[in-house]
């Protein structure tokens, strides 16, 4: 009868010092506990977000972005502050929004703003890229 069929592990275990304190680095990290310290607050929090910019208009927003001396990410997320003061122009503006083939970018948003943009796109039936290319366009970056 073979280790395997006895239940036994085929994995080698190493041997010597520095394999095995590789091994319960990589493999057996403590879980580290929860505290107010570690846990991150929903403001401070930041999500990812994925917008498909039309090649033209990626092209302006670096373009300002340099001028400005920003990134892209700080002028995106300028012109959803700004546009989430009239949520109504918003979705209108992103329902309006073609579909566009282009340059995927993240953005690393706010989770208060995430979420804020997520509810809108599910209660008016937009998508959160289309909001965001339409604060964009709004702000005419």
């Amino acid at each position: 009868m073979s280790p395997r069929d006895m239940g036994e592990s085929l994995i080698r275990r190493p041997t010597g010092d520095r394999p095995v304190a590789r091994a319960a680095d990589t493999f057996q990290a403590p879980p580290t506990p929860l505290t107010p310290a570690t846990t991150a607050d929903a403001s401070t929090r930041a999500i990812r977000a994925t917008v498909v910019y039309p090649a033209p208009q990626l092209r302006r927003l670096k373009i300002t972005a340099v001028r400005q001396r920003k990134t892209l990410g700080e002028l995106v997320r300028g012109a959803v502050t700004a546009a989430l003061e009239s949520p109504d122009r918003l979705v209108e503006a992103a329902a309006a929004q073609p579909r566009a083939a282009g340059a995927r970018t993240g953005l690393d948003l706010p989770a208060a703003q995430h979420h804020q943009l997520k509810m809108l796109a599910a209660e008016h039936g937009v998508t959160l890229a289309a909001l965001i290319l339409a604060a964009v366009a709004a702000a005419e970056l």
